[in-house]
């Protein structure tokens, strides 16, 4: 996601090196076979809640707030309100519906058309209990140009944890049936979602 860092950039080696520090960490090990049901595992374990706490969210509010784009990227859709309500502190805003607002409802470039999907559309691929206004998802739909029929679809949903006063965002995506990392292809939607995001900060009473 270092595409986020730079929006104006163009190819990976035209950025300088070391421009950050990353910081990563996987919650659930998705690629085990030895634990398929790693989420219900966690959730399911009292005694994790506070380790958790203790060696995940605390680390990862302080690398917000030490890196350079001030924000964290988190994969999959097992990220989701419930995982904040249970282990980060109240203050927990899904602000994704004012970010979407904020884009139009079509982006045109060179190369691609991306679209936003309506909220039927995402319901359709997502379980329907998840949705609702604490758990809005953004919707993009891409595909080469306006005629093409096929089309590629990706999830965001965009967090502002609040601590201390200090807001800190937390950009989660996924693709149905994937944990993997948004393809090049939504490079460009991306930097129009940061420039959104960076607005919300600048409009908002909160430090970042």
């Amino acid at each position: 996601m270092l595409h986020l860092i730079q929006p104006d950039s163009k190819p990976a080696e035209e950025w300088p090196e070391n421009i950050c520090y990353p910081f990563a960490i996987e919650l659930c090990g998705w690629h085990s076979p030895n634990w398929p049901d790693n989420t219900k595992a966690i959730d399911g374990n009292k005694d994790l809640k506070e380790p958790i706490r203790k060696w995940f969210v605390k680390p990862l509010l302080h690398a917000i707030e030490n890196s350079t784009c001030k924000m964290a990227v988190c994969i999959g859709a097992q990220f989701k309100p419930s995982i904040l309500e249970k282990y980060f502190d109240k203050g927990n805003i899904n602000i994704t519906k004012d970010i979407a607002d904020s884009l139009p409802e079509k982006i045109s470039t060179e190369n691609y058309v991306y679209t936003k999907m309506d909220d039927d559309d995402i319901v359709s691929i997502l379980n329907k209990d998840s949705i609702g206004q604490t758990d809005y998802c953004l919707g993009v739909a891409i595909r080469k140009n306006e005629t093409d029929k096929k089309e590629t679809k990706r999830f965001y949903r965009i967090y502002n944890v609040v601590n201390n006063n200090v807001g800190h965002i937390i950009l989660n995506t996924f693709a149905p049936g994937s944990n993997h990392h948004p393809a090049k292809e939504f490079w460009e939607f991306e930097k129009r979602l940061q420039e959104a995001i960076e607005e919300y900060r600048k409009n908002s009473a909160l430090k970042f």
